[in-house]
């Protein structure tokens, strides 16, 4: 997947309609189907506030996932039931029986990676309203982190096609499991996934890089995709002083992408003496890139004794917040793309600084100077300066923060994202119901052209 020119048509800005009393009217049950995958974690708070945020308009939510169904409601959130959907041939036919006896108004998938089981929910004739919501690249990346190899870890605009296999066998892709090969029957699955696309009645993204990226391979349903940022779980935090001595944090998987090593050589680059707690959260996805981090840290240990870094392995998410609450610096040096990127929003709401790289989505909550702090990526130069001037100035960190707990708690809730996801329901009533009422009444033929004559 070697980087190529963006597409030559502009893309058109993206569809985020505006909420309008009643838009809800007559939904009274919405089914979230959970296929699980890469950053299931983050859908499933995704699902939980959004729940909690329906049934607040009284609004019944179920869960079904690829192995169990839950029911939702505002007492007892995510109530396993008793029947599972097995693994087989049957899974599909056990949750259409599953959709027929609950009935619902909508029905939103969520990390589909199977298109038999995309078009099982959009058969033809169905009496709800299909969403998918894309939380990654999966559906239009053959590695499904859009990511070139090389210094600059440049964005790839490449469509999915023959030459992404070529590519990736070549090396020249990031991967998110490193030594994957791929062959051309996972080519045909992906592409036959993306192509469901084209089935369902809207589908939802977090970020408009991605519905980018899904118009250079699907631009006739253009229509039908819509930027809904996933909502923040946390509320805003009371403002609180810095620790003594301040806490840096790094929370992401442990892969050369997320530019842990860049977060360690801008700590060896300040000045002796700064005392600091560094912690470091995130699952170990290269064992060999985590050993060499490690040698960092024993470097860093050397030269820098008034740093402690604690390495905390993978967290969920009460950890995450625990460790958000005593968070004074997140950094956020990765060098790719990211098409969700929640952990700093959350970060930002519970009383954290954040210095990120100047790519992804973050910059929609991050201004720079304003809101936090952006610097360009593999920039150990640069995250270093960032640093020193928020440990040097309290005042000012303590302003990043309160404007950065304002715009997340104000822009990125539940209710945000339930409004925005009424807009999209509306709009696909007006699609199902195809041309409006004026066209059956016919504009009556233009008279004659020597009818004002004859008048005469």
């Amino acid at each position: 997947m070697t980087p190529d020119a963006a597409p030559t048509q502009t893309p058109s800005p993206p569809r985020v309609a505006r909420f309008r009393p009643g838009m809800l009217a007559g939904v009274r049950r919405v089914v979230h189907v959970d296929a699980g995958g890469y950053g299931c974690e983050s859908s499933t708070a995704c699902i939980a506030n959004v729940t909690a945020a329906l049934a607040a308009r009284g609004i019944d939510s179920h869960l079904i996932h690829a192995d169990a169904a839950h029911a939702c409601d505002s007492h007892r959130p995510l109530t396993e039931i008793t029947e599972r959907n097995g693994r087989g041939p049957s899974a599909t036919a056990k949750l259409e029986a599953r959709l027929m006896e609950l009935a619902p108004d909508a029905v939103c998938l969520h990390n589909g990676r199977d298109a038999r089981l995309v078009r099982a929910l959009a058969q033809p004739g169905r009496p709800y309203l299909l969403l998918w919501y894309i939380h990654d690249h999966y559906p239009t990346c053959l590695t499904g982190l859009r990511t070139t190899r090389g210094d600059r870890h440049s964005v790839c605009r490449q469509r999915l096609s023959m030459s992404c296999l070529i590519e990736a066998e070549r090396g020249s892709c990031a991967r998110r499991t490193p030594g994957r090969s791929y062959r051309m029957p996972d080519l045909f699955a992906r592409l036959n996934l993306l192509e469901s696309a084209r089935r369902v009645d809207a589908v939802l993204v977090p970020s408009p890089f991605l519905r980018e990226t899904l118009l250079a391979s699907l631009p006739e349903i253009e229509h039908r995709i819509h930027v809904v940022p996933p909502p923040v779980v946390s509320r805003p935090a009371a403002p609180r002083a810095v620790a003594d001595p301040p806490v840096v944090a790094y929370d992401a998987p442990i892969i050369y992408e997320q530019g842990l090593h860049v977060t360690l050589a801008a700590l060896g680059l300040l000045p002796r003496g700064q005392r600091l707690q560094v912690r470091i959260a995130g699952a170990i996805a290269d064992a060999g890139y985590w050993a060499h981090c490690r040698e960092r840290i024993r470097a860093l240990k050397s030269t820098h004794p008034t740093i402690g870094i604690e390495y905390l392995g993978a967290i969920d998410g009460v950890r995450r917040g625990t460790l958000y609450d005593i968070t004074d610096i997140l950094t956020v040096p990765r060098l790719r793309r990211e098409a969700s990127e929640r952990n700093a929003a959350e970060a930002m709401v519970r009383g954290a600084a954040v210095i990120a790289t100047r790519i992804g989505t973050t910059h929609e909550w991050i201004r720079d100077g304003k809101t936090g702090l952006l610097i360009p990526p593999g920039d150990a130069g640069a995250l270093a300066d960032a640093l020193a001037r928020l440990l040097a100035d309290e005042a000012w960190r303590a302003e990043l923060v309160m404007a950065g707990r304002w715009l997340i708690g104000n822009q990125f809730t539940a209710h945000e994202h339930v409004e925005t996801l009424a807009a999209v329901i509306a709009a696909c009533r007006v699609q199902r119901r195809g041309p409006t009422r004026w066209r059956l009444h016919p504009r009556p033929p233009e008279p004659p052209a020597d009818c004002a004559a004859r008048a005469f």
